[in-house]
């Protein structure tokens, strides 16, 4: 019947593109729609899926929905929840402090491996430092507890993050390093 030995060039790409297409047409249907919300249904009800699906679905549609503000734009580190203890977050907003005028950075510190859980801290602008990390990357590490480093936080077994940290950090000569 069909010469199944035969190679139809494109035909790959072809099917690839009408996949894509079709793909694309499924959520803006009746039946694609329940299909979805299905599918959604069953990782939110599935054991231990569920418990990481619900929050950080909801966390990234927040994050989506809050569009190009600087909300989660910017990646920093903090001393938190003390000196020397450095935790990243992001930077979620400004707020007034007091009648001066001075102004203290929100900044969201999420928590591993669920970043839609963490702490809103308000801390004064010279203590929030500016980091070189984006936002994906960071959200990586987080998810993962560590385990998953971007491979451009890497190098030669130790991880760029603790030389950003280092950067970062003014130097204390009567800090104890052990």
């Amino acid at each position: 019947m069909f010469n199944t030995t035969s190679d139809i060039p494109g035909l790959g790409i072809a099917l690839t593109l009408v996949e894509i297409w079709l793909a694309g047409l499924l959520p803006s249907n009746v039946l694609g729609k329940r299909l979805i919300d299905k599918g959604d249904t069953l990782l939110t009800r599935a054991p231990l899926i569920g418990s990481i699906y619900s929050p950080v679905k909801q966390f990234i549609e927040t994050v989506v929905s809050l569009g190009e503000k600087e909300s989660f734009n910017r990646v920093v580190l903090t001393e938190y929840p003390s000196d020397w203890r450095w935790m990243l977050g992001f930077v979620t907003g400004e707020i007034e402090l007091d009648d001066a005028g001075n102004i203290g950075k929100c900044v969201f510190v999420p928590t591993s491996p669920n970043p839609a859980t963490g702490w809103t801290v308000i801390f004064l602008p010279d203590k929030v430092r500016n980091t070189r990390l984006s936002v994906e990357k960071t959200m990586r590490l987080i998810v993962s507890s560590g385990l998953v480093i971007p491979d451009a936080l890497k190098t030669m077994g130790n991880y760029d993050l603790r030389e950003e940290v280092l950067r970062c950090i003014p130097t204390d000569p009567n800090h104890d390093k052990t």
